[in-house]
């Protein structure tokens, strides 16, 4: 992908990102995003992903398959009885 990349926006204000940056961004469906003014003399937009919550445990599941480092299972150890 090229550092600078163009994108037009229609009269009503719609637009279509290029399939590289949605790919990266993980908006292959679509989905919401944040779009945040930067304030400076281009009028630069910032557009950030919005993720999605991962609430159940198939969330929790996909989420930790996806870290770069296999985590160990905890050691158990019994607990003091009365």
């Amino acid at each position: 992908m090229r550092d600078v990349e163009t994108m037009t926006v229609t009269v009503k204000g719609q637009g279509q990102f290029p399939k590289e940056w949605r790919d990266l961004a993980g908006l292959q469906k679509g989905g919401p995003v944040r779009v945040t003014a930067l304030n400076d003399p281009d009028h630069s937009l910032l557009i950030t992903p919005i993720r999605k919550a991962r609430r159940t445990s198939k969330g929790l599941a996909k989420f930790l398959l996806s870290c770069p480092v296999p985590l160990t299972a905890p050691e158990r150890h019994l607990l003091p009885s009365k």
